[in-house]
């Protein structure tokens, strides 16, 4: 999937390669283990903007260019009143300002959130790729 994204996105801005090591790290202080799609993704590039310079895969620990972090996502909505979103792994976000979040226990189940959706969340898809093709033709 990393190639056929780095392909796609030719013209995207991605990040240098994570280690196991940080990958570890941000796992320990979010409490969830990264799904293997999430983790071969950071192996190959700490995040990436794409059309609209939408930050289609947040930076892992701490984003320097004035947008959100996998870490900092995940932890604000693993408390969220609204609806329970502690299962997911928020990693990226639309062209339409909505974060996407990948279910720790289907990694299939992709979803796309909100803070003035409030207690409800939309389904993304299936696969990271296919998120952000959708999310691409609507930009």
């Amino acid at each position: 999937m990393k190639a056929e994204i780095r392909a796609h996105f030719s013209r995207g801005r991605f990040g240098s390669p994570c280690t196991p090591e940080q990958i570890a790290a941000v796992e320990e202080k979010i409490g969830l283990r990264l799904p293997e799609p999430l983790r071969e993704l950071y192996l190959a590039f700490d995040g990436f903007r794409g059309p609209t310079n939408a930050q289609y895969l947040f930076p892992l620990a701490q984003c320097t260019d004035g947008g959100s972090s996998l870490r900092e996502m995940t932890l604000l909505f693993r408390d969220w009143k609204l609806v329970d979103l502690s299962s997911f792994v928020f990693f990226g976000s639309s062209s339409g300002d909505e974060c996407w979040g990948i279910s720790v226990d289907d990694p299939k189940k992709i979803i796309a959130y909100h803070h003035h959706m409030e207690d409800e969340f939309e389904y993304a898809g299936s696969d990271i790729l296919q998120v952000y093709l959708a999310d691409e033709k609507k930009a």
